[in-house]
């Protein structure tokens, strides 16, 4: 009688390594390198080693999203007072005082005109 032993072996199983997750800005440049391509959604996937489940999804995000933010300059407008309206220590006092909720305020010495109102407000 021959002594059989058994042998018991695991070989560890790979892990799948999930790709980073595309930002809004990759996936907007996607969605324009897609469509200045003029290709169809499978050939550009071939081309550029996509799934097309993936693209696809990128493509509905873009539509959703619209253009990536783009932070703007800030803009500045100088507006140069005759007098020291509403300084300290001035006997005069604002006519009108807007405060924004970005934190720009706006004062009036006297009444202006609408459409003068409305530029202004424009620019705070």
């Amino acid at each position: 009688m021959s002594d059989s032993v058994a042998v018991s072996l695991t070989l560890p199983v790979p892990i799948k390594k999930r790709r980073p997750r595309a930002t809004r800005a990759e996936i907007a440049d996607w969605a324009k390198r897609f469509a200045r391509s003029g290709l169809g959604q499978r050939e550009f996937c071939q081309q550029h080693g996509l799934v097309l489940v993936t693209l696809q999804r990128w493509l509905e995000r873009a539509q959703r999203n619209g253009p990536p933010a783009t932070q703007a300059a800030a803009a500045f407008t100088e507006i140069k007072w005759t007098a020291p309206v509403g300084a300290p220590g001035s006997s005069q006092h604002w006519a009108v005082e807007v405060c924004r909720p970005s934190g720009s305020t706006l004062r009036l010495a006297y009444d202006v005109p609408p459409t003068l109102l409305e530029q202004l407000l424009r620019l705070c």
